[in-house]
Formats: C-alpha cells, structure tokens, sequence
C-alpha cells in the first residue's frame, strides 16, 4: 500500500482522465449513431411514401421536379398538361415528359 498521498492522487486524477476520455469517446460514438439513425429512418419514410403513392402521383412529382410541363405522345399526336395529366385516363407506355411549346404556324 502506498502512504504518499501525492502518488495517491496523482494516480487516482490519471484514472479520471482515462475515464473522461472515455465518456467523451463514447458520446461521440451516441452521436454518430443518432445521425445514422435519423438517415436510416428517413429513408424507410421515404420508401414506405414511395410505396403508397399511384403512377400518377410519381409522374406528377417527377415533372413537378423536373419543371415539365406534362406528357405526349408523338406517334398518338397526343398531349397533356400537368394540371389535367392523362384525361384519357391512362398514361401509356410511349408517352414521355416534356415542356409546352407554341405551335409552329402553317
């Protein structure tokens, strides 16, 4: 047993350095995975929107975006715009998205 209470204090203020290098470690460590888990929780809310939304609601935000302006179809010679989007009631498989433009004159 040591009687020298310098040695004594010294040593126990060493181990409470340790420690607190530890605490401080470890609450880096909490941080990081808080972070981790606000992305991984993020994104299971992203995929489970993703998930209920219609094709229309995905081609809606897509060009919403994107900044287009809606759907046509060139071989249908066939178009519409994002406020009244597909009043055919379907979007087919060859309509692509696009901007208005003026029709050029005859």
């Amino acid at each position: 047993m040591n009687n020298n209470p310098d040695e004594a204090y010294n040593a126990l203020f060493r181990s409470y350095e340790a420690a607190n290098r530890e605490v401080t470690k470890l609450k880096k460590r909490v941080i990081e995975l808080e972070v981790q888990l606000a992305v991984i929780t993020y994104v299971i809310n992203a995929r489970s929107d993703q998930q209920t939304m219609t094709v229309a609601q995905i081609v809606d935000q897509y060009l919403k975006a994107n900044n287009l302006d809606g759907l046509f179809n060139e071989d249908l010679e066939c178009a519409c715009l994002l406020a009244d989007l597909a009043p055919c009631g379907e979007m087919g498989m060859e309509c692509r998205a696009g901007m208005r433009v003026a029709c050029p004159s005859s």
